[in-house]
């Protein structure tokens, strides 16, 4: 049976920065490393497992209410951050991944290699590469084409063409769409 994790971020001081839900917090903490100007921040991770998602819904809520993390908005009454107090730039990390780690990827799942850009491999072995992004606080998943066709240094250059598209207040999927 499949849980559903739990997952709070802290920093250096033991101040509890996010909570989150996920079935997979390591994906999940892949995502914020690409969005989240306060990933830089994080020190420490802990994370509790439970048997459905709504169960784990119900705990994020109630420690989103009774915990106050500095950056979750929903559900926190915390005051905001003092527009005089401005987070570290979140240097967009790319190159995690190598060519040759991409050829021999064999585990199931998606490979981050940073900026939105994903390597995901089925359960048969097939490789494809990702661009996952948020628009209008909705996230969206756009294929870019499958490895080997597609190489590494290709599916960057893609992913950053996507993010220039974003850039410019278009949605790249509908962008396709429309071309």
């Amino acid at each position: 049976m499949e849980t559903t994790a739990l997952y709070r971020h802290y920093d250096a001081d033991g101040t509890l920065l996010y909570v989150g839900i996920a079935l997979s917090p390591i994906a999940r903490l892949c995502e914020h490393r690409d969005g989240s100007a306060w990933y830089d921040r994080i020190a420490t991770v802990k994370i509790a497992r439970y048997p459905s998602r709504e169960d784990a819904l119900a705990a994020e809520s109630e420690a989103i209410r009774t915990e106050r993390p500095l950056h979750n908005v929903v559900g926190n009454d915390a005051p905001m951050i003092p527009a005089n107090v401005r987070p570290r730039p979140s240097a967009h990390k790319t190159s995690r991944l190598s060519a040759a780690g991409v050829a021999h990827a064999t585990a199931p799942g998606y490979h981050c290699d940073g900026a939105g850009l994903y390597l995901a491999v089925t359960p048969a072995g097939t490789k494809s590469w990702i661009f996952r992004f948020q628009r209008n606080k909705r996230r969206r998943e756009m294929g870019l084409g499958a490895y080997p066709v597609t190489s590494l240094a290709q599916a960057r250059e893609l992913a950053h063409q996507q993010r220039q598209l974003l850039r410019e207040g278009l949605d790249p999927i509908e962008y396709r769409a429309a071309s």
